[in-house]
């Protein structure tokens, strides 16, 4: 699968940490962090919009970005057939229709809800044919069902050869995604797969014990957190950890059962800011 865009040793500032990212056709990811934090900075180096202050940024394709409504007599239909290609009109019909605004595509732009008026900003870069789908947290805007047909849309834009960006504070969003890129006050916490985040989060072990004694001297040397809840012990461990302890704990016999909770995309999410 080619490249369409690569990071090498980006950095948001002059001093400090740098980046270092590949992300080829069919990929997206998702950029998270707090408010102020660069998250809008770092989507333009991808884009190639700005220069980034370290570092390089190689892309492959155009950078295919939100358009903001200027003209409040413009209706959907206008922005969609001005975001497509010629002759490329199913692209307008298919963005129309994923934005949820088909049935309103001849309503002036000043009629419709501010979510309505996202999903117009939307259009454009919905229309992209071949290059990087861009969003600085429009997503997080969208009406649910909005957001759901938007991101089957995405999904076919993907598998034409197209890649994806997107700035959100969203981990439903986060986790339709392929790598995620965390960021705060102005450095990069975490780099990679969606899946991987788990790896620096504490996991819950929740083990049902009659001795729990026995089973403080068996997890004592994975330097795991115990609390007492009732008859239970929660344990907190890092990932590979709750797996060594598990395997221990099944094996012994005054062991009940044990619940195993794998920390959710928000909980790692949370974790690293």
């Amino acid at each position: 699968m080619s490249e369409i865009l690569r990071l090498k040793s980006v950095g948001l500032a002059a001093n400090g940490p740098v980046l270092t990212l590949s992300l080829a056709r069919g990929q997206s990811v998702a950029i998270v962090g707090p408010a102020a934090s660069g998250k809008t900075r770092l989507l333009r180096y991808m884009s190639g919009q700005e220069a980034p202050p370290t570092g390089q940024v190689e892309l492959m394709a155009k950078g295919c970005w939100p358009a903001p409504v200027k003209d409040k007599k413009a209706t959907p239909q206008q922005l969609a057939r001005t975001g497509s290609q010629a002759g490329q009109t199913n692209r307008a019909t298919e963005a129309l229709n994923a934005t949820r605004l088909w049935d309103h595509r001849q309503t002036p732009i000043s009629e419709l809800s501010p979510s309505q008026v996202v999903a117009c900003e939307m259009l454009h870069a919905l229309s992209c044919e071949d290059g990087l789908i861009c969003s600085d947290g429009h997503l997080d805007h969208l009406d649910p069902w909005a957001l759901r047909s938007v991101f089957a849309l995405v999904r076919n834009r993907l598998a034409s050869g197209c890649s994806a960006a997107f700035v959100t504070n969203r981990p439903d969003v986060v986790e339709q995604c392929d790598l995620v890129v965390v960021v705060h006050k102005g450095e990069v916490r975490h780099a990679g797969r969606v899946q991987d985040l788990g790896k620096k989060t504490r996991h819950e072990l929740e083990v049902v014990s009659e001795r729990q004694v026995g089973v403080r001297a068996l997890v004592a040397p994975f330097g795991i957190d115990v609390h007492e809840n009732g008859e239970s012990l929660i344990l907190h461990a890092q990932d590979g950890q709750q797996l060594a302890a598990k395997l221990l704990l099944e094996g012994y016999g005054d062991v009940k059962y044990i619940v195993h909770r794998q920390p959710t995309v928000e909980e790692c999410l949370l974790g690293l800011i």
